[in-house]
């Protein structure tokens, strides 16, 4: 099995529009506090288990650490999964963020995420997994990615597997994938 990590390079202001970022950022702040009040905080680093850290940085009140082990950078405070869920299923900054700046965006980050993402996963599998014919994606929390995953004819089989997210326009596969991947998934889980 091979492993592959991307990361996407992009402005947040070529693909967001900064009016409408500003009060994403705004109802996401208020939205962590509340989300972070009771969360006791974390000793140990997600990635390795290791109690060694120093302070990184602070972003909307949460303290960052970075593992002295592994290099790791997280937050020093965890909600559970459950929490997250319902973060991202009924805040305020996750309304917002379907209803208006996913929507007043979709052209843009259609030509400057899913294009070029899409456009690296058939390369990578071109070059890695010649003989690959389905692909999956993994708890994408974003419709418009998994839309275009779905009408690209690259692979026989696309599918999106994610319980939370689940429309008629998305079946779930059946049987075994070739290539299945993982976009935005690390982001809400703890």
């Amino acid at each position: 099995m091979k492993n592959v990590v991307v990361n996407e390079l992009g402005r947040e202001i070529e693909i967001k529009p900064s009016a409408i970022f500003e009060k994403y950022l705004k109802l996401t702040e208020s939205d962590v506090k509340k989300l972070f009040k009771d969360e006791p905080e974390a000793k140990s680093c997600p990635a390795c288990g290791s109690k060694k850290g120093e302070s990184a940085f602070k972003i909307f009140g949460l303290n960052y650490a970075e593992c002295l082990n592994c290099s790791t950078v997280y937050t020093t405070l965890r909600p559970s999964d459950d929490k997250l869920r319902e973060h991202y299923r009924h805040s305020a900054s996750g309304r917002f963020w379907r209803e208006t700046l996913s929507r007043s965006t979709a052209g843009k980050r259609r030509e400057k995420i899913y294009a070029p993402r899409l456009q690296w996963i058939k390369d990578v599998a071109g070059e890695y997994l010649k003989s690959a014919e389905s692909i999956g994606d993994l708890n994408s929390k974003n419709p418009g990615y998994a839309s275009e995953l779905l009408q690209d004819d690259y692979f026989k089989i696309s599918a999106i597997i994610n319980p939370y997210f689940k429309t008629e326009e998305m079946p779930e596969p059946k049987g075994q994938l070739d290539l299945v991947t993982l976009f935005e998934v690390i982001d809400y889980t703890s």
